[in-house]
């Protein structure tokens, strides 16, 4: 039992101080947090099991003069003792792997290894001393009867029970919800991104001099990059604005709405991505064109004054360009839409040629939010060779950041979210298992605190529902409760989480029914038989 004890404080160890470490990712932390919550779980349910099935100890224990609360000082004692082991040992272990020649970070890891352990000590405190509880039950006439405190077990497992299918809900919401990312991904953007697989971004500019990387001459030389780069077929796909956290900073601007967002592209985009005009004809931009080009979709036709009022900044001509509704446009950003394939509909366009744009407009090809310039490299082992020599000719070479694959962002992202998925899976599996375990637990404990009744109910020919009405009405109330915590949570709308409420539901309702029935048929005969 020991070693079990020992597995389960040093799971729960490790995923609480990554809580710590990780205490600005919000993502890690909530899956950290679950399977802590999951491991103090079966934690509690082995103790209170170790428990129930040590009643005769503990009742010549009391016989012996020994308190409730002696019983559960010295076994709480040994849990504590066991669990500060655990952190002393996976805390040093920490300290000597992830701080190897990383002195000045000492005292942080140590302030967190300390913080993690008080934290871990008091949660544990308070949370297995919850079974103790049922030592006080245990009586002297209990131990000498045999009988055991059905109705302490019954509830326990109820609210366990109940505080497990809501933790299982929560996760397999999330689950699906990362599902639905993997799924968009593969289903609505995956031939998009594998295209990908031959373009390149620089990460930015080395903020050396910040004077002269913000001076004309400097971005001059940042444009003739920019048009090199642009003859080789880059691509350019500024779409920022379609980032959630974008969305949330314009909702509240005086922004007019059919503007709000917008996204800038160069024609080597409009090349790789078709969009067709109000006459079904495919929208080409010639790089020679010196107006300032505005893709905008049919529905804001309306709107063609206000629109132009708010690109009257550029200075120029405007050139609108009327757009067929509800065409669906790659973005070549992951932040962009991630449910839906990371595609914008009817985006309005701003076309920059290498004729129309200004300064700024070519400087992107140095990076930026979202990395909006693309260059296409023949080489993917060695991207930056495509530009090497030319940056170099410019005197920007050593002030540009690394430069990164384009489809390795993406797949990182989608094997993050996978490993995040196999986590969940995990963890949604022991919950299921548990929860499984306890209504066959339910079941059995029920029969035997009413066999007698129950006997005497199928002598005189009641029918199932009839004899097991109280289970079904517990199992009722406890389904109730859960209701209510979702509606709380997410509203009476339909999602993932009443799915899974239904399941859940229909799940156990089976459980029970074919359990009871092979209780019954297996024990009321014998308990007719013995009166």
């Amino acid at each position: 039992m020991k070693k079990i004890f020992a597995i389960i404080l040093s799971i729960i160890s490790i995923s609480s101080f990554f809580i710590l470490l990780n205490i600005q990712d919000k993502n890690a932390n909530c899956m950290q947090v679950y399977i802590v919550i999951i491991m103090y779980v079966i934690l509690v349910l082995i103790i209170f099991y170790k428990l129930l099935y040590s009643y005769k100890e503990f009742g010549i224990k009391k016989m012996l003069g020994f308190t409730t609360v002696d019983i559960w000082i010295k076994d709480i004692t040994n849990l504590m003792i066991l669990q500060l082991i655990i952190n002393v040992i996976i805390g040093i272990s920490m300290f000597i792997i992830m701080l190897n020649g990383y002195s000045n970070y000492s005292n942080s890891f140590i302030f967190k290894v300390c913080m993690s352990l008080v934290i871990q000590l008091v949660i544990s405190f308070m949370f297995l001393s919850i079974p103790y509880i049922y030592i006080s039950k245990i009586t002297i006439f209990n131990m000498i009867e045999n009988k055991k405190n059905m109705k302490a077990i019954v509830t326990f497992n109820s609210i366990l029970k109940t505080v497990l299918i809501i933790i299982f809900i929560l996760i397999s919401s999330i689950s699906l919800n990362g599902y639905d990312s993997i799924h968009s991904f593969y289903s609505m953007s995956f031939q998009k991104w594998e295209k990908t697989k031959d373009y390149a971004f620089i990460g930015g500019l080395k903020a050396k001099d910040y004077e002269e990387l913000q001076s004309d001459a400097f971005n001059l030389k940042l444009k003739k990059l920019y048009l090199y780069l642009n003859a080789k077929g880059s691509i350019l796909a500024d779409f920022n604005d379609f980032t959630q956290q974008s969305m949330k900073m314009d909702k509240n601007n005086d922004i007019p709405n059919q503007v709000k967002a917008f996204a800038t592209v160069n024609p080597n985009y409009l090349i790789n991505n078709k969009i067709y005009d109000i006459k079904n004809k495919k929208i080409n931009i010639l790089e020679s064109e010196r107006d300032s080009i505005i893709i905008i979709p049919q529905r804001y036709i309306n709107s063609e004054k206000e629109v132009k009022n708010f690109f009257s900044h550029l200075g120029k001509d405007i050139k609108i360009i009327w757009s067929k509704d509800n065409q669906k446009l790659f973005s070549y950003d992951i932040d962009v839409n991630s449910k839906y394939g990371n595609m914008v509909t009817d985006p309005l366009l701003m076309v920059i040629t290498e004729s129309n744009g200004d300064l700024h407009d070519y400087a992107k090809v140095a990076g930026g939010e979202g990395a909006p310039f693309k260059f296409k490299s023949n080489n993917r082992d060695n991207p930056q060779g495509t530009f090497k020599n030319k940056a170099k000719e410019l005197g920007i070479y050593n002030k540009l950041v690394n430069v990164y694959s384009v489809y390795d962002e993406v797949s990182i992202e989608i094997y993050k979210l996978k490993q995040k998925l196999f986590v969940i899976s995990v963890v949604m599996f022991l919950c299921i298992i548990i929860i499984i375990f306890i209504i066959l637990q339910n079941t059995f404990n029920y029969f035997e605190e009413n066999k007698q009744l129950l006997a005497i109910k199928t002598f005189h020919g009641y029918k199932h529902y009839d004899k097991y009405r109280d289970y079904y009405l517990k199992m009722l109330y406890s389904w109730i409760i859960i209701a209510i915590f979702i509606i709380f949570k997410n509203g009476v709308k339909p999602d993932n989480s009443w799915s899974i409420f239904m399941g859940v539901l229909v799940m156990e309702i089976i459980i029970s029914d074919i359990s009871i029935k092979k209780i019954e048929k297996r024990n009321i005969i014998k308990v007719i038989k013995r009166g």
